[in-house]
């Protein structure tokens, strides 16, 4: 009897140890390593547990690159009163390509413990070993061998679905993870790996199936929450990324890469001031990170903060050498010294962006405003008519804008210009014309707007300097007519110059009837107008 409550109670502190131990294992496996080194050590003070602890806590900085702390927790895993078996195989891992002999004996003395020899933890552990020194075929048999000693011990599966995701291949992989699956259906590690692969080749409806399914097993899984972030991403669904990573980022698994992640999928959800906050948490942390500067700026571009924007953007600028340097980065330099009335330098970097591009058409429209600022219309012409050749969704306004352009760099030829070169008498009449074709496309596809009409008379007003021929005549008309059908009192200024020029024109054809029409409609709507008093009183004494 006393043999049996023994043996019983040694099954209940195996059970327990096991389930301690399966939980950090858990961690390591997901590959979250900060929660395996976290929980590993919170068990490390446990003298029953410390052996296989010292095992893992080695495996978990072995992962993570840190060989010399690995080989430290080995080999206080061997200085405990019974040597962990465990602790042997993971430093003989280290040994076997600088001492293939040591190696071989720790590997030879690990296997001979009788506690072990039907535990198939050891071969796993010696599968990783093989595996992580490139002998695969060995990792296998070795992995095969577990599968006779215990074939629903996931983690040979897992082990084995790791092993051909790192040799690159998938399918394999795949196939392992869903053998794993098939024995524990809860498997978290399981479904992830498997989320993680279609992700990787972006087959994300198949990813996020696998994450569905993994989140009715735990819906606050960090791996899961980060994966299914990184894909709503990908995907352009930042509200649902957000989300994803708002929950993720109070995991002990998230590193400042993922708060970096949070605050571009906050600023291309257009939270900007919720980028800006994410981003004053972190930037002290990593001052010098020129991600953070970049999207900083650009924060503060569309937040208004145009004068704070342009030194966060001269810093990065500074603290940047060219290949690290973006094509939006020229962008929001070029956006923000727009906005501080620092034209000539943003034409600069528009044109930076633009040969660095691969939509490079997408600047002409910014680069002809900053000319159009600078009072350099021509340019702004150029690059609105390149704007306009390369663009199937043409804004009246901007068309319009185009039309103007062309007018004023076709005014800013004067006489003296002219005097000066005789051929810019053809080159101001050549403007003026592609002004007056713009804006009769603009009457064509916009008939009912008074803008087309009204600049095209103004147009042809110069080109018939003396009121001759009445070329503005039927623009100014038509200007006319469609106003007093709104009855808009925000056009008075142009009601009035129509009626000006039609009066003006009716004066000099000596028809005084309808010269005075004209000039009576000015003072219906501005009764102390000089000039249409003035015409009428000289009008009534012909």
């Amino acid at each position: 009897m006393k043999f049996l409550q023994i043996l019983f109670i040694s099954l209940l502190l195996g059970i327990s140890v096991s389930a301690q131990i399966s939980k950090g294992l858990e961690y390591l496996n997901s590959e979250m390593y900060t929660s395996s080194k976290k929980y590993f050590t919170t068990l490390y003070t446990d003298l029953t547990l410390k052996p296989e602890v010292c095992y893992y806590l080695g495996e978990t900085y072995r992962l993570t690159g840190k060989t010399d702390s690995a080989a430290i927790f080995y080999e206080l895993g061997l200085q405990q009163e019974k040597p962990n078996p465990l602790c042997m195989v993971g430093k003989a891992g280290l040994l076997m390509s600088t001492d293939p002999t040591q190696a071989a004996d720790l590997i030879k003395k690990a296997n001979s413990v009788k506690e072990y020899k039907k535990n198939p933890a050891l071969h796993v552990a010696l599968a990783k070993v093989y595996a992580s020194n490139k002998q695969f075929d060995k990792a296998f048999e070795i992995l095969n061998a577990a599968k006779a000693i215990d074939k629903n011990y996931i983690n040979i599966y897992l082990t084995e679905g790791d092993i051909f995701f790192n040799q690159n291949k998938p399918g394999e992989a795949a196939s392992k993870f869903e053998s794993a699956l098939s024995f524990d259906a809860s498997c978290k590690t399981a479904y992830f790996k498997l989320a993680r692969i279609y992700y990787m080749g972006k087959m994300y409806p198949q990813s996020l199936e696998f994450i569905e399914k993994s989140k009715t097993v735990d819906e606050h899984f960090p791996p899961v929450l980060k994966l299914s972030g990184d894909i709503y991403y990908e995907q352009g669904k930042y509200a649902k990324a957000i989300g994803a990573y708002s929950e993720y980022l109070q995991s002990d698994e998230a590193v400042l890469a993922d708060h970096s992640r949070y605050a571009y999928a906050l600023f291309f959800n257009k939270e900007y001031k919720k980028s800006i906050e994410e981003l004053n948490q972190i930037m002290p942390l990593e001052p010098g990170n020129l991600v953070f500067k970049r999207l900083m700026a650009y924060n503060l571009y569309e937040t208004g903060e145009f004068k704070t924007g342009l030194d966060q953007m001269k810093d990065f600028f500074a603290s940047s050498n060219p290949s690290e340097v973006i094509v939006s980065d020229y962008k929001y330099f070029a956006r923000l010294l727009q906005k501080n009335n620092q034209d000539s330098l943003a034409i600069t970097h528009f044109k930076k962006a633009t040969e660095n591009s691969q939509s490079p058409l997408e600047f002409n429209k910014e680069i002809s405003q900053s000319f159009e600022k600078m009072k350099n219309y021509n340019g702004a012409a150029a690059y609105l008519e390149k704007h306009f050749k390369t663009n199937k969704n043409i804004v009246p306004a901007d068309l319009l804008l185009w039309g103007r352009n062309c007018y004023f760099a076709a005014g800013a030829i004067d006489s003296a210009a002219i005097a000066q070169n005789p051929a810019k008498a053809n080159e101001r009449a050549a403007l003026y014309l592609k002004a007056d074709s713009i804006f009769g496309d603009f009457s064509i596809r916009y008939p009912e707007h008074y803008m087309g009409y009204f600049w095209r008379a103004r147009v042809n007003a110069i080109l018939d300097p003396n009121t001759e021929s009445g070329l503005a005549k039927p623009y100014y008309e038509k200007v006319a007519e469609i106003l007093e059908k709104t009855n808009n009192a925000e056009r008075k200024k142009e009601m009035i110059e129509s009626y000006q020029y039609l009066g003006y024109y009716y004066y000099l054809k000596e028809d005084k009837s309808n010269s005075l029409i004209y000039f009576n409609k000015i003072i219906a709507i501005d009764p102390i107008n000089s000039v249409a008093l003035e015409a009428i009183k000289g009008i009534e004494q012909l």
